[in-house]
């Protein structure tokens, strides 16, 4: 008895095992639907539609499932035989007539009942056979018990067709002396004559798709187009931060005083309140944070008087009405709202609004104190002291005295965002001029611009054609990801443009996986476009727990950071997102439109290995 070389023999194990556990690792669903194509591609066999006495085989765990095929072949009166294990490692074929009635065999395998017809191998007219793994020049790699292999010795090389999936299938597999040849290959998207036996037919399959090919080019040529044309007028209306655009930087001090003492609670309400009066001076985008036990950093970014700022923001604003003899009858906490009006002699004024206890404490008071002072002051110091001549009922009041309608703006914004709750105190002013800012933005363009072009040219050494999709899809990442930024109105900082830079290169960080497993799957034999199919299925696993990690991260750095912190967190999480989307999706599309199109068959413009061109 001839045996097989030990390094033949592990060479199958090898790829029997590699090819098994990616068979296994498809869920039903996956096989169901791809179960339906392949009955679409064999059915449009020619040696199917001549054929009325056909073998095929029932799939164990993720096998190429033939289910559906038989019952088509049923549908349209031909006989169908499925394999029956016989004595010493021998094979059957045993007629079927429905696919109900199977007795349960071993591992769950689907036997045929009996009893049942034979029928000799030689009067079948089709052998529909399955397969570990094949080759287009029609090697055969089976589950290694040899029974297909001494079944096929009687059958015609025309009359076996192997049914598989795409990620079985490679230039060759270890063949052995005692293994059969096949003459066809059919999966669920292809369908190929054994390299050698029809001429016609190879020339056929690799000639060039020019449909295709013009498909590719138009959507390289418009996401080009559209990047240029929109790139300038995305990246200069996405809002943009006190370091970019200028504007007046401020470092508070709480502090304890007699009355108040400093606590969480009352820094919170600081912080809230400050908001407020920023928000009414119309800022864009300011950032208001605590630092510290006791310190708040405000930064307004557009603001270029930072001691008006402060006169706004900081004041403590507590509003009381006093009589003559100096009791507080009277408070801010009384005030439902303040607001800057014109009288009639054009005079700028503050009109108050209180709230109903608010205006019946005033009546009281301006009841009382007919013919005398009530003095309004504002933190202490006195604003108007005017003579009351009638009670006022109508729970409101006027402050005259303003010099201009911006002063009683920025006084009845005082009044209306409440009294701080502690002393605050300056410890740092600073104003960022518009140059500063500008130089900052030229510079991040700049880092910008090299990062993009660095990654750019390193993809295109390494992969070559497939780098230069991965490029592509690159443009596609920025636009989608500055589009993201300008609809959920962001505010773009040197941190989140630093955020940004670093996600470009987390953007081809998955077309690298991607492309590593792409060639490790070409290296091993397989076609050009199976291997990009096989490639991005074995990579997507990777892909999504690498990138996942860094989103959850992210989300931490930005729940719990600073808002320096949050802004680089928000544009990194984000992009890292948006570049799994296009790694997977855009890169896919494009590098599958050029295969399609048989343009390039070598490997080595895809980074695998020079050497002869392949199939596709």
């Amino acid at each position: 008895m001839i045996m097989e070389e030990p390094l033949l023999i592990y060479k199958k194990k090898e790829l029997r095992k590699k090819m098994l556990a990616l068979r296994r690792a498809l869920s039903t669903d996956e096989t169901d639907k791809m179960a339906m194509c392949l009955r679409a591609n064999i059915v449009s066999l020619p040696q199917y539609k001549k054929a009325n006495r056909i073998m095929a085989f029932l799939a164990m765990r993720g096998e190429s499932n033939l289910d559906p095929l038989i019952g088509q072949a049923l549908a349209d009166e031909k006989e169908i035989y499925i394999p029956v294990c016989l004595p010493e490692r021998q094979m059957g074929a045993g007629r079927l007539f429905s696919m109900s009635g199977f007795t349960k065999g071993p591992l769950g395998l689907r036997n045929l009942p009996a009893p049942y017809t034979m029928i000799a191998p030689e009067d079948l007219d089709l052998v529909l056979v399955p397969a570990v793994a094949c080759g287009v020049d029609g090697t055969r790699l089976g589950m290694g018990a040899g029974y297909y292999d001494r079944y096929l010795e009687r059958v015609s090389l025309e009359k076996r067709v192997s049914v598989l999936w795409d990620f079985q299938v490679m230039d060759s597999v270890p063949n052995g002396i005692y293994d059969k040849y096949i003459s066809k290959i059919v999966t669920e998207n292809v369908s190929l004559l054994r390299k050698g036996d029809e001429v016609l037919e190879k020339k056929r399959a690799s000639s060039l798709r020019t449909g295709k090919l013009l498909q590719f080019f138009v959507v390289i040529g418009v996401i080009i187009g559209i990047f240029a044309a929109s790139i300038g007028w995305l990246a200069g209306n996405i809002r943009q931060g006190l370091d970019l655009q200028g504007g007046t930087h401020i470092i508070m001090q709480a502090e304890d005083t007699e009355q108040n003492k400093v606590t969480t609670e009352s820094i919170v309400q600081v912080i809230n309140i400050m908001q407020k009066r920023v928000n009414e001076m119309g800022l864009t985008e300011p950032i208001i944070q605590r630092e510290g036990a006791n310190r708040i950093i405000i930064e307004l970014p557009g603001e270029r008087d930072p001691q008006k700022a402060i006169e706004t923001i900081g004041q403590t604003a507590v509003l009381e009405f006093r009589d003559e003899e100096g009791n507080v009858c009277l408070t801010g906490e009384d005030l439902k709202d303040a607001r800057e009006q014109i009288g009639q002699n054009r005079e700028p004024l503050v009109a108050l609004q209180f709230s109903k206890e608010g205006g019946d404490k005033f009546a009281k008071l301006t009841a009382a104190n007919i013919g005398r002072h009530v003095g309004i002051y504002l933190d202490g110091d006195l604003l108007t002291n005017p003579v009351v001549n009638d009670a006022i009922t109508g729970g409101s009041a006027v402050i005259t005295g303003q010099r201009t309608l911006e002063e009683a703006k920025d006084l009845a914004i005082l009044l209306r965002s409440g009294a701080l709750p502690v002393k605050v105190s300056v410890l740092e002013v600073r104003t960022v001029g518009p140059s500063l800012g500008q130089d900052s933005k030229d510079k991040s363009v700049v880092a910008f611009a090299i990062g993009l072009s660095l990654v750019v040219f390193f993809m295109l050494a390494v992969y070559r054609i497939s780098g230069f999709v991965a490029d592509t899809a690159l443009l596609v990442y920025v636009l989608i990801l500055l589009g993201i930024l300008y609809v959920l109105h962001a505010t773009l900082t040197l941190p989140s443009i630093a955020g940004i830079i670093l996600s470009i290169g987390m953007a081809v960080d998955a077309n690298v996986l991607i492309f590593e497993r792409f060639k490790e799957e070409i290296a091993s034999g397989k076609l050009l476009r199976l291997a990009v199919q096989s490639g991005f299925k074995r990579a997507f696993v990777t892909i999504f727990d690498a990138n996942m990690t860094v989103i959850i991260t992210s989300c931490i750095l930005f729940f719990l950071g600073s808002a320096t912190v949050k802004g680089f967190a928000f544009s990194l999480g984000l992009g890292v997102a948006v570049s799994m989307f296009t790694a997977i999706t855009v890169s896919r599309t494009l590098l599958m439109l050029l295969i399609n199109a048989n343009w390039i068959h070598n490997p080595w413009w895809f980074g695998g290995k020079k050497g002869d061109e392949a199939n596709v």
